[in-house]
């Protein structure tokens, strides 16, 4: 479990044009809370664990905001044929209620719900056409892959996680350079190629 708050947001904004702000696995709330500081013109973050999205729902009321309830990847193609301009993704949907100890980590049998990052980013791909112009932070990166993590590799990887991140480089080699930050947990962030300001 990551945050935004270690990271140049109002730089990233600033220097890509970035208007909006979606995020994946609202969680406590934290990085939206953070998000909400750099007057993004829409905030939205989606939550498929339903305690965590009624706790989100009531912290957030009357906040520039909207929190959806569901599947991130099947909610998301609804909110990105609309939505105009660059956005700045955050990335952190994963193991539902696990974190916060509804659930155990292997309690979501389907994969998909249990790791969607990699259905997420094909959904933004297909359906968003700004997706080339839009920065990605994407959390957890020792989920699938082992490395020099400041919280150490993940000793239930091979049993719970993935191997790999060539589904990133597929989707984005040619559209954004793909960096790798082992604080924490581990991150990647997703450059445009082609979008920063001179």
């Amino acid at each position: 479990m990551g945050f935004t708050n270690i990271f140049d947001i109002q730089g990233l904004k600033d220097g890509y044009n970035l208007e909006n702000y979606i995020e994946t696995g609202t969680g406590a709330g934290i990085s939206l809370s953070h998000a909400l500081k750099f007057s993004f013109k829409k905030n939205i973050s989606f939550e498929i664990f339903e305690p965590i999205f009624e706790k989100a729902k009531d912290k957030f009321k009357n906040q520039n905001c909207e929190i959806v309830f569901g599947n991130s990847y099947e909610k998301l193609p609804d909110i990105l044929r609309v939505i105009e301009g660059n956005t700045l993704f955050w990335l952190d949907a994963h193991f539902p209620g696990a974190d916060f100890g509804y659930r155990g980590y292997g309690d979501e049998l389907d994969i998909d719900k249990r790791l969607p990052l990699e259905r997420e980013l094909r959904v933004i791909v297909e359906n968003y056409d700004n997706y080339k112009n839009s920065v990605f932070l994407i959390d957890d990166l020792r989920i699938y892959e082992d490395g020099p993590f400041e919280s150490g590799n993940w000793s239930d990887r091979s049993r719970l996680g993935l191997d790999g991140v060539d589904f990133i480089h597929n989707l984005f080699d040619e559209t954004h350079t793909v960096e790798k930050d082992y604080r924490f947990q581990g991150y990647i962030i997703l450059k445009p190629k082609s979008n920063k300001k001179k």
